[in-house]
């Protein structure tokens, strides 16, 4: 069940995983990869980087895509992670940290998992790259994910692309701002991944070293191991009542605890009477006050 929590801009922003979540990305996924393995936009893309003159790709060893946007970049993003694994750590002993350890620990395992994932399927695949497909002057053919193997190739390990997984292994960031029921966050840092992917996919796709397609089936996966682990880290442990996992925010006049279980309001009086006093319990306390 999705709980519309109250995020800190005022508006009604859900933490919890929606059937959006699961349905559009797949939908949009199949769609573009129709496109561009039904109707030859993977190939003609590839083909705008290539030069028949030369029989090579011309981008493939400049120094902005080869050492800047992708030496440099993927050395960057380990140096990302490696950070929240270090503020994990520090979570452990720095006393403003901890409320923030659990969904750093969830940051860093969904990022390694997702690249794991991604370079597991990359290293079964027969898929080729592109410099090395017939249509570039290689010497393999052109095989779609969902075509028949001839039994005299071998793997290709080319399929998903691996260094877009250097953007889209960053999709734990997203889930971390909803998590916090920051949107304005949330909203951007999914931007940014997404922007930041297609650069790479562009690089890789420049450079002959990937195909279009290639890089939709590394974000598709790093999306859904993402939002697996999301659900692993969060939810399942809200059900367990968590008390790590948020705080208290009132929407429509019911408090929401950090287990995402509406607790019911106070009783209401009419005007002009006032509820009877109680004495509390000697040593108890009020969490919501």
């Amino acid at each position: 069940m999705t709980v519309a929590r109250q995020s800190p801009d005022g508006s009604d922003f859900t933490a919890a995983v929606t059937r959006q979540d699961i349905v559009l990305p797949a939908m949009l996924a199949a769609l573009l990869l129709a496109l561009f393995l039904y109707q030859g936009f993977d190939i003609g893309l590839s083909a705008y980087f290539f030069d028949p003159a030369s029989g090579r790709f011309p981008l493939e060893h400049d120094w902005w895509h080869e050492k800047l946007l992708h030496a440099d970049v993927k050395q960057g993003v380990r140096r990302i992670v490696i950070l929240m694994g270090l503020a994990f750590i520090a979570s452990l002993v720095v006393a403003r940290l901890k409320p923030y350890r659990r969904l750093l620990l969830f940051v860093v395992a969904a990022s390694l998992l997702s690249a794991s994932v991604v370079s597991t399927f990359k290293n079964a695949s027969y898929q080729a790259c592109p410099f090395s497909l017939i249509q570039f002057g290689g010497n393999r053919p052109y095989i779609g994910p969902f075509d028949p193997v001839p039994a005299d190739i071998g793997l290709g390990r080319c399929s998903p692309g691996g260094h877009a997984a250097s953007a889209f292994s960053l999709f734990p960031l997203y889930f971390a701002a909803r998590h916090l029921r920051r949107r304005r966050l949330a909203t951007g840092m999914f931007w940014f991944v997404m922007l930041f992917g297609l650069l790479l996919t562009y690089v890789q796709v420049a450079r002959g070293m990937h195909l279009f397609s290639h890089q939709i089936w590394t974000a598709l996966i790093c999306w859904y191991v993402s939002l697996a682990t999301y659900r692993l880290f969060f939810l399942t442990g809200n059900r367990r009542g968590n008390k790590e996992d948020g705080y208290p925010v009132p929407v429509a006049g019911h408090w929401i605890p950090a287990t995402g279980h509406a607790v019911p309001p106070a009783p209401t009086f009419p005007a002009g009477l006032t509820p009877p006093l109680r004495r509390a319990p000697a040593g108890r306390r009020d969490s919501l006050t």
